[in-house]
């Protein structure tokens, strides 16, 4: 699926893998750590931040080489490749936690161990599909979001790292993941050129 971000982002160059210390300040982390940042203040801000997800993305790998992409950042933090894959599977986890929510009574939202994902699911491989999950997985969404009903914005299941897990929530989550990211590959990249 072609998008707005480079193309042929094969290389295959060193990376280092460790958590990211970013991880603390992230948007993505559980509301229950007190992390979520209050951006915006309704549903609709919310809907629109998550729409312009995968254009600040494609805007903050613009012309990335695969040099970049590989770089090892500071204090541990993942690398813009390890990033980009991140991204897709965590909007993959995303798709499937909006569903569930919506067309289950009562779900039970399981957590994934992010660092197992990035060692085992090989992130030193090519960006380019990862960057059409994320596309295609927020457009799916989107769309969703377009046709549900109050009631279904009303749907609750719990998280296996939160007691009470809301649609609201979800997309309180979700809107600021994709922009937390590109904004610690725009900081990687500018704190290269120094």
């Amino acid at each position: 699926m072609p998008g707005p971000w480079p193309s042929d982002h094969s290389g295959s160059g060193a990376w280092a893998l460790s958590w990211p210390r970013y991880r603390s300040r992230s948007a993505a982390a559980p509301p229950a750590a007190g992390v979520i940042r209050r951006r915006h203040v309704n549903r609709a801000e919310l809907i629109e931040h998550y729409r312009t997800g995968i254009a600040d993305l494609a805007d903050a790998l613009a012309g990335i080489t695969d040099e970049e992409l590989d770089r090892p950042q500071e204090g541990g933090e993942w690398t813009a490749r390890q990033i980009v894959h991140h991204l897709a599977d965590g909007e993959a986890m995303s798709f499937t936690r909006l569903r569930r929510l919506v067309a289950d009574d009562q779900p039970v939202i399981q957590g994934y161990d992010e660092p197992v994902f990035a060692q085992r699911l090989h992130y030193e491989r090519p960006i380019d599909t990862s960057l059409a999950v994320v596309a295609a997985v927020r457009a799916s969404s989107l769309e969703l979001m377009g046709v549900m009903t109050p009631e279904d914005w009303a749907k609750v299941g719990t998280h296996s790292e939160h007691p009470r897990y809301s649609v609201d929530l979800w997309l309180e989550i979700y809107a600021g993941h994709v922009h937390d990211h590109a904004d610690q590959i725009r900081r990687a990249r500018a704190a290269a050129r120094v």
